[in-house]
């Protein structure tokens, strides 16, 4: 009983801790999106509006990026 209390607390404090570092900048995401944006429309013909930035953190103090957007066309 008093292990499962005790990684159910730990567990809690990992969740605690991930969402903390994760909203330390909340610009980040933001400038993040904007700098994809513009990295990828030098390649791509985007449809407006349709870039998505996800970011998590990993509980080994890494993260997670993923970008996916909607291209048009490639440019040649």
């Amino acid at each position: 009983m008093k292990d499962r209390l005790i990684r159910r607390e730990e567990e809690r404090l990992k969740n605690v801790l991930t969402k903390d570092r994760l909203s330390a900048s909340g610009d980040t995401l933001a400038m993040l999106k904007s700098d994809a944006t513009h990295l990828l429309q030098d390649y791509f013909d985007l449809e407006p509006d349709s870039l998505r930035v996800v970011l998590d953190a990993k509980e080994d103090g890494g993260y997670l990026l993923r970008i996916a957007a909607k291209a048009v066309r490639i440019k040649c």
